[in-house]
């Protein structure tokens, strides 16, 4: 593949002159260790790539956050820059019409470019990333000059970045008022051979102002020690204000550069580092850029921090946490790219829903964030400026990311299904904003924890132990207050966690989206598929299920249906905002626990009231839609989602195949509702059901409790799944195999609501379907639904729009010329652009994964192989193939030149979805099960003889610790007539274990889970 001007070789993605590539956006992980503070860094592949980095978020910038569109344009001008003056004359490596050979090398901890100027015979390497474990966020760039000539080159060289901000400006506020801004700007310590911007006070207009203590900086150093920096630009580019050339420097030497006076108050500076040397073989040059919180802390760290091997030992650092990390999903197959795609999706998807880490008996994720870039410019990333970091996410994308945690961090265990089943409400709904979770130390154990583990200065922890924190917070203040510690870290921290009361941290954010509920199940069943021995327990006997109450009321139906100008009935402002805090639903004064069979069942019963007038979707009537954002207008057209439905289906499915529990206690509430339900499925009367209860539950619940039997639990259970099964039937048969994903409903007759102006109750509807979506067909082969309907029905999408024949690969609708704009936004996006008709990744991915799951094998190998990133032409796709997209424009958009060309860098539902195919293919659906007390290990691949190796080997990590090794001698598909004979089972002293027969049971299976086996060899025949 390195013949191409893409590819992958050696932990590497290169793309050559990148500079003359398709543009693409992209970001360093962000990633600093347990001890670090994370910088965000976004890159673009112009010029020395990085446009915009900071701390946290967009309102802490050190160089300012572009949109993609802008930072392609002002990347060249503003970012960093290299200006070499040999013979008089000056070189800027990296410019974009430069007809010199570069590439850029893209790693998962870093990312470098080259530069070979044949001409001048020098090489020109630049290479950047986040300094970990460090107290000081920092961004490492490291400049290396190779002379190529056997002669040594005089140069001179001025290195840096043109602008960077002070801290204390928002990106927004610099942009909008940055002539005004200059004025607090201020350049300290260069006297002292460093850069510190800061402003000299508050820039907000009140009559409170304030010093500002905080401040960025920039420090550059050779082997020789600090190098001195230039802060005002005017020394670099004199009157050239577009900062193309550096006319001072054309016509001054660095001598006399150095000698100039600075002007560096009211000014947006920059940092340049002009140095003159004799080239022999290589010269680097090093720089930190970065943040402080105290100007004292900065100087106290630069002796350490500035020392050449300190910086080659935390790129080297950098890079080990990253592959630790990703060495939880090693795999190897005939395809390398595969393998380095499992494991880069590994990666983004932690980004997104975090890594789980023990902290005493506590789980506790690190790393996660809420996804937003140059190109998704509408969303706001963060990164918690702490040790331990990690940053709020939107209940669906962490809720998804987290799928598989437990198939592959065995700790896990019940933790996910845990936080996310507290989430829902008694009304099935979530709250939107997911902020990961606090600690308050329980009172009585303050004083005994401080003496315990704590020294010096150890009364300010008094004040800490006052208030909720995070194990971050904690570890940051006890080091920015240099108090003694006894113990070490990992000690104090377990016995404070655990002697904490926790708190899940969430709030109601923007909405109601009716998809949410839908990954809940997902959760329990990758805990069951490792658990099986311990899975009835908790799903019928612990009662640690609290329920979520949002400071939000729904309205009724006759509140919230409004009769327009043109005489429609249209469902709009559907929520209620309440005057108090969210907080968890009560019964008789405390918190209302259940099992999680309650949970499962008032999930179930509020979704089934939910049913459109046909009793066909799932409403939209809480003002959000599902899954697709941009079908924002439906809820107001009595929308309803059948992706829903098939989901709500899985549900009760699941209840009905596991043991039910002989009787349960019921708030009366509850009760009610089933009882209502129980009566009729008449859609006035689950209306009726569903708002009373609301009315009932919005301030918690009443005490008194009712005993519901097993017997009439599975009679409504069966009665549900009934209906269900006879809808989804009847709409295949109506849509001839391709189940419509969206339903809209209009109302055709109704009764004026006296209490509200302009209000109506809807009395009667007419169904009208929305051209068809990939969603609900994907769904659907995740159900026992026929498999011959189902393969019937990928054979039909083939020949629809739905499938992008030129490019083999999906779109999330056919075409909705059709359509109403009523729908939403969507209607405005151009097609093959965002949501609309694109190949969403995400859903694409639903798709293939749903072929997996229906065991729809040679389909889903044939889909694989032209929808699957690593295994797409880069030179199409224009970015690293072992990165996703969150979508790539498809054939039927207006510009030929981006179709097949992916947008909007890496964090998606995708990347969980790639790893949940990874899990399939390696270890089938239920690699443990309990059978008779017993519990048994039998593995069931599905993998195509294609990815094994000359060797018919192929191998991956099991639960982050053992590695599995296939060996199957014959070389054929494993899901084709196949069979597992033989197991070596061998520990970490190389003993072997040697089981013949399919499957593993007993204390060997427990082992195996446990981790006690370093290696399994696994034979098939």
């Amino acid at each position: 593949m390195d013949t191409s001007e893409y590819y992958y070789k050696n932990g590497q993605f290169i793309i050559h002159n990148y500079n003359k590539k398709k543009t693409f956006a992209n970001f360093l992980p962000g990633l600093a260790g347990k001890r670090g503070i994370p910088l965000w860094a976004f890159y673009v592949n112009r010029a020395q790539l990085i446009s915009g980095f900071g701390l946290q978020d967009k309102n802490h910038p050190i160089t300012l956050f572009h949109s993609a569109n802008k930072a392609y344009e002002n990347v060249s001008r503003d970012g960093f820059r290299t200006f070499i003056k040999i013979n008089n004359e000056i070189y800027e490596p990296f410019s974009i019409n430069a007809k010199h050979e570069n590439k850029l090398i893209i790693e998962p901890h870093k990312v470098s470019i080259e530069e070979t100027n044949a001409d001048l015979g020098i090489k020109v390497i630049v290479s950047y990333f986040g300094l970990p474990n460090e107290e000081i966020p920092a961004l490492a760039r490291m400049v290396k000059l190779v002379n190529l000539q056997p002669e040594p080159l005089k140069l001179e060289i001025v290195d840096g970045l043109a602008e960077i901000l002070p801290a204390g400006l928002g990106t927004e506020e610099f942009k909008a008022l940055s002539n005004l801004l200059q004025s607090w700007m201020d350049v300290e310590c260069l006297e002292e051979k460093f850069a510190f911007y800061k402003l000299r006070g508050s820039t907000g207009d009140s009559a409170e102002v304030s010093e500002v203590r905080q401040g960025n900086f920039y420090v550059g150093f050779d082997r020789s020690g600090l190098l001195e920096i230039i802060a005002d630009r005017d020394l670099i580019f004199a009157y050239d204000t577009s900062k193309t050339l550096p006319l001072n420097f054309v016509e001054k030497s660095v001598s006399e550069l150095l000698k100039l006076p600075q002007v560096n108050k009211n000014k947006v500076p920059s940092a340049f580092i002009p140095t003159d040397i004799i080239l022999n073989k290589e010269y680097e040059i090093f720089s930190l850029i970065g943040h402080t919180h105290s100007l004292n802390s900065l100087r106290d760290k630069l002796p350490q921090i500035t020392n050449i091997d300190y910086i080659l030992n935390k790129e080297l650092e950098a890079k080990k946490i990253i592959e630790d990390l990703l060495e939880d999903v090693h795999t190897e197959t005939a395809y390398p790219e595969f393998d380095a795609y499992i494991k880069q999706n590994y990666l983004d998807n932690l980004l997104r829903g975090g890594y789980p880490i023990t902290i005493g008996k506590q789980i506790y994720h690190i790393y996660g964030r809420k996804h937003g870039d140059l190109e998704r410019d509408y969303n706001f990333f963060s990164l918690a400026p702490e040790y331990y970091s990690t940053g709020p996410g939107n209940f669906r994308d962490v809720c998804q990311n987290r799928r598989l945690d437990s198939i592959i961090h065995r700790d896990v265990e019940f933790f996910n299904v845990f936080q996310f089943g507290n989430l829902i409400q008694l009304d099935g709904y979530n709250p939107l904003s997911v902020n990961g979770i606090t600690y308050t130390l329980k009172t009585e154990k303050i004083d005994y924890l401080i003496k315990k583990h704590f020294g010096k200065n150890c009364e300010l922890l008094k004040d800490m132990f006052s208030r909720q924190f995070t194990p971050g917070d904690l570890v940051n203040f006890i080091d920015r207050n240099k108090i003694e510690v006894k113990t070490k870290e990992e000690e104090y921290l377990a016995e404070v966690i655990d002697s904490s009361d926790m708190k899940i941290e969430s709030h109601f954010g923007e909405g109601y989206w009716i998809d949410h509920f839908t990954y809940f199940l997902d959760l329990i069943e990758a805990y069951k598929a490792i658990y099986p021995d311990k899975f009835a327990d908790n799903y019928l006997h612990n009662e640690v299920f609290m329920y979520f109450n949002s400071p939000i009321k729904i309205l009724r139906q006759k509140d919230k249906s409004i009769l327009t100008k043109e005489n429609r009935v249209r469902q709009y402002k559907s929520l209620l905002h309440l005057e108090k805090p969210g907080d968890f639903s009560k019964i008789n004064g405390k918190y209302y626990k259940s099992t999680l069979f309650i949970k499962l069942l008032v999930l179930a019963l509020n979704k089934f009231s939910l049913l459109d007038p046909k009793g066909l979707g799932v409403e939209m009537e809480a003002g959000k839609p599902g899954w697709n954002d941009a079908m924002n207008g439906l809820p107001g057209l009595f929308g309803s989602g059948i992706s829903e439905t098939i989901e709500l289906k899985r549900i009760i499915d699941f209840m009905l195949e596991n043991q039910l529990p002989d009787a349960v206690e019921l708030p009366i509430e509850i009760y009610e509702l089933f009882k209502n339900l129980e009566n009729s499925f008449d859609y006035q009367n689950r209306v009726f059901a569903r708002e009373e209860y609301r009315e009932k539950t919005n301030d918690g619940l009443s005490g008194r409790l009712n005993l519901l039997l097993t017997e009439e639990i599975k009679s409504l259970l069966n009665k549900m799944a009934q209906h269900l099964d006879e809808s989804l039937k009847k709409l295949y048969v109506d849509s001839n195999g391709i189940i419509p994903t969206y339903l809209t409903y209009e109302v055709i007759d109704y009764e004026m609501n006296n209490q509200k102006e302009n209000t109506v109750k809807p009395i009667s509807f007419v169904r009208k379907d929305v051209s068809p979506f990939l969603e609900a067909p994907a769904r659907l082969l995740k159900t026992d639904f026929s498999k011959d309907k189902l393969r019937q029905m990928y054979r039909t999408i083939k020949n629809t729009e739905l499938y992008d024949k030129p490019l083999k690969q999906y779109r999330t609708s056919v075409s909705l010329e059709k359509d109403t704009f009523e729908i939403g936004r969507i209607k405005a996006f151009t097609p093959g652009w965002l949501e609309r008709e694109s190949n969403f990744l995400h859903m694409t991915y639903k798709y293939v994964l749903g072929l997996l799951k229906a065991g729809l094998y040679q389909e889903f190998f044939t889909e694989l192989k032209t929808n699957l990133v690593c295994f797409m032409n880069p030179e199409v796709y224009g970015r690293s193939i072992l990165e996703n997209s969150s979508f790539i424009a498809t054939s039927n958009n207006p510009n030929p030149h981006i179709h097949g060309q992916g947008f909007f860098a890496r964090l998606s539902g995708s990347t969980v979805e790639t790893l949940n195919i990874w899990t399939l293919m390696m270890l089938g659906k239920e690699p443990f099960r309990y059978e008779n007390g017993v519990l048994v290990f039998e593995p069931r691949p599905i993998i195509e003889k294609s990815f094994f190796n000359r060797n018919h080997r192929l191998s991956f990590k099991f639960l982050s610790k053992t590695m599995i090794t296939y060996i199957n001698e014959k070389q054929k598909d494993t899901f084709d007539n196949s069979l597992i004979y033989r197991y070596e089972l061998i520990d970490s002293e190389e003993r072997m274990e040697v089981i013949e027969g399919k499957e593993v049971i007993g204390d060997l299976a427990v082992k195996i889970r446990d981790g006690y086996y370093k290696k399994i060899n696994i034979q098939i025949k």
